[in-house]
């Protein structure tokens, strides 16, 4: 009796998100280099469903990696000091984020508030927006 429902609520089409799709989108357009912010903080565990390409870009703000931390994700740092000195050379950030309604969360901490800041003193505008289901990913370059 199980089987039917839940084979259902497995498939791809019954998420909200679409973590194979966000990543392949990742993978045709990452280039060394490409910096990803994940905005809110939780938003990191959108890059672990595939996580290869996700991989390849450099999280600038992430304190301790899922095992150092124990837990799923990491940790994020607290300091937007640290943020802004690790932020060097950066010509590329993807924003990664969980989006309902196709609108760009607004930025509820610190650190948060100083990724959207860092882009926007470097210069950089929106190359692309992706959407793959609730997951939004923004390319900005300079």
């Amino acid at each position: 009796m199980l089987v039917g429902p839940q084979g259902a609520i497995r498939q791809t089409a019954a998420r909200p998100d679409d973590l194979r799709l966000a990543s392949a989108i990742v993978a045709a357009r990452e280039q060394p280099g490409d910096v990803v912010f994940y905005i809110p903080l939780d938003s990191r565990v959108l890059g672990t469903g595939y996580p290869a390409p996700f991989e390849r870009l450099r999280d600038i703000a992430l304190a301790e990696p899922p095992i150092a931390s124990g837990t799923l994700t990491g940790t994020e740092i607290t300091s937007p000091a640290l943020l802004k000195s690790r932020f060097t050379d950066v010509r590329r950030v993807w924003v990664v984020t969980g989006a309902a309604n196709d609108k760009f969360p607004v930025p509820n901490t610190p650190v948060d508030e100083e990724k959207m800041a860092l882009i926007a003193a470097a210069g950089m505008h929106i190359v692309h927006r992706w959407m793959a289901g609730e997951v939004m990913l923004t390319l900005y370059g300079t």
